[in-house]
């Protein structure tokens, strides 16, 4: 069985349904007789059940990035699929079992091999003869895979950031460092996604239009042009490893735990690691990432995408992910909608598989497009407004949001002073650290340390009052001899709540005593009701006449925090899903 495109030869349907009879499978199987023997394929592979195992064919095709076209390529894939998802997923791959035929043609499967004894093509096992192969694997519990548990609304918050500690944990063991180099530069990154656009031509017209393909491969080159220093920042840092590859939410079962198995309420197993090209496996984590998310968001979970981001990233320590993750979300997406619809060009689906197959592939190939529409540009946001008004505290959440780094002119102030961040600061002090020359001073740091994140390909919060127009364009020239936007978020609320807000924190900044904790960024300011009307009167309006390279949007602090987020999200043109989780209990 030779083949060079995506539709299958008459003959493997043929081969496939004469595998499926109960009297094809060997004694370990199980099978009793008269039995149904069920069959799932996908683009790539056919698997036939029975009740307690999972033969695996891989199809004779050949789509490119992916070659199963002779049986010696199968039995070494098969092999090599069992020997790299053992750590994964203990005690789920068998070993490799041989397809059999008789002297009467009617093919059976023969015992599991261990990998280092599989049998070679054309060998003779008694009287039959060795024709193919197949991967055979415990057969576990499709209602506890992670698709099947978020479409019933079983999955919660917890399983996920479990998912994504295991994930981490198995991410941060594994083989990164100079042999993997050359799988993680721009120019194999941006080949890999380019070559998914390019097969996926074919199905213009069919599940995605002509004009849609032409814009996600305009945003694909924009992104990676723009942030060619922060991918490549990112291979230098080790983030470039040996992944699972197809990390997806049919691929991750959790089996709940037996007695004695200690706080674990599941056992994760994690299976279909890929096999048949390094360069899908090994890359940057942020794109095995992006395939669970962009999956959850198919299913309209993006809370649980969210728990999932998170918590990996709380687990690795690693936020510039999130800069990264909507190129991964695109291209992950692009590539679940192509072989969504090589599959839909293939023979064996009946008429309802079909279609739900063409509604998946239109789906995905939607999600890449929404992605698509986002920014490509880094971004320097000035979180400004008069004290009070909730500025820190927004550029705190978009920070978890984003993973933006914030630049503090409170935190600079009191480091380049030499001051506890969080000690109530004398009067004395005050008169020193607030002079114009002190002024003058951060606002110079603040544009180095703005201008080094924007050199890594960063975007970035700078938090700061921003009350004279001086200050804001300096920011703004920054912006345009870097080729960055730059947008004035300017945070409002009357004066009677910014000045009850600062009462409260500078009667908890003076129980805190200087001792530092999370909140640092929040109780760096000195900020006091005494003095917010004399920094009122200071205040310079947004003039955008004589602020030309400087986009401006008011947000209202008054209004719930994932409104805000919402707000800033519109101006800045990010696309989001799903209506915001409860900041006020985070």
């Amino acid at each position: 069985m030779k083949f060079r495109n995506d539709d299958l030869p008459d003959d493997f349907q043929t081969f496939l349904h004469a595998l499926a009879r109960p009297e094809a499978f060997p004694p370990e199987a199980r099978v009793t007789p008269g039995a149904t023997i069920s069959i799932m394929q996908t683009h790539a592979s056919a698997v036939l059940l029975t009740e307690t195992r999972a033969y695996k064919l891989k199809k004779p095709v050949n789509l490119e990035f992916l070659d199963y076209s002779t049986a010696e390529r199968r039995r070494r894939f098969c092999i090599e699929e069992c020997a790299i998802n053992q750590a994964l997923a203990p005690g789920v791959y068998l070993g490799v079992a041989p397809v059999l035929s008789r002297p009467d043609g009617a093919p059976r499967f023969g015992a599991a091999f261990p990998v280092s004894q599989v049998p070679s093509l054309g060998a003779w096992i008694e009287d039959q003869q060795v024709v193919d192969f197949a991967v055979v694997m415990r057969r576990l519990p499709e209602s506890r895979t992670l698709a099947s548990l978020v479409s019933a609304g079983e999955a919660n918050g917890d399983l996920l950031r479990q998912v994504a500690r295991a994930t981490a944990r198995f991410h941060l063991a594994a083989e990164n460092g100079p042999p993997l180099s050359p799988y993680g530069t721009v120019e194999t990154v941006l080949a890999n996604i380019i070559q998914t656009l390019d097969q996926s031509e074919a199905d213009i017209g069919v599940t995605i239009s002509g004009e849609t393909h032409a814009a996600i491969r305009r945003y694909i080159t924009r992104f990676v042009e723009r942030k060619r220093e922060l991918l490549e920042s990112r291979l230098r840092a080790g983030w470039v490893r040996d992944c699972h590859g197809d990390l997806r939410l049919e691929h991750v079962y959790a089996i709940p735990a037996e007695p004695g198995d200690g706080e674990n309420r599941v056992n994760l197993l994690m299976v279909d690691r890929i096999e048949f090209d390094p360069r899908f496996r090994y890359g940057d984590v942020a794109g095995e990432i992006a395939f669970l998310v962009i999956e959850l968001e198919r299913a309209g979970r993006l809370d649980l995408a969210r728990a999932f981001t998170r918590a990996y990233i709380e687990e690795t320590g690693v936020s510039d992910l999130l800069e990264v993750l909507p190129l991964y979300q695109v291209y992950r997406a692009m590539v679940r909608g192509k072989v969504r619809s090589i599959l839909l060009r293939q023979s064996g689906l009946d008429s309802m598989t079909r279609a739900s197959v063409r509604e998946d592939a239109e789906a995905m190939y939607g999600l890449a497009a929404h992605h698509a529409a986002g920014p490509t540009e880094p971004v320097i946001a000035l979180m400004g407004g008069l004290m009070g008004t909730g500025k820190s505290t927004l550029a705190r959440i978009l920070h978890a949001e984003l993973g933006w780094p914030v630049i503090s002119s409170d935190i600079l102030r009191k480091r380049m002073a030499g001051l506890p961040l969080t000690a109530p600061i004398s009067a004395r002090d005050q008169q020193s650290i607030y002079s114009a020359d002190w002024d003058r001073r951060v606002y110079e740091r603040l544009m180095e340390e703005g201008s080094a994140r924007l050199a890594e390909g960063r975007s970035i919060l700078l938090d700061a009052t921003f009350t004279l127009r001086e200050r804001r364009q300096m920011i703004a020239r920054l912006a345009r001899e870097t080729g960055a936007r730059a947008i004035f978020l300017e945070c409002v609320c009357p004066s009677d709540v910014a000045i009850s807000r600062l009462n409260a924190r500078w009667q908890a900044k003076i129980q805190l005593q200087g001792a530092s904790d999370n909140r640092d960024v929040i109780f760096a300011s000195d900020g006091r009701p005494e003095i917010y009307v004399h920094q009122a009167l200071r205040w310079e309006p947004y003039n955008p006449g004589a602020e030309p390279d400087l986009d401006h949007a008011i947000i209202d602090t008054t209004r719930p925090y994932p409104q805000q987020v919402e707000h800033v999200f519109t101006e800045l043109g990010i696309p989001r899903l799903a209506c915001w989780l409860d900041y006020t209990s985070e």
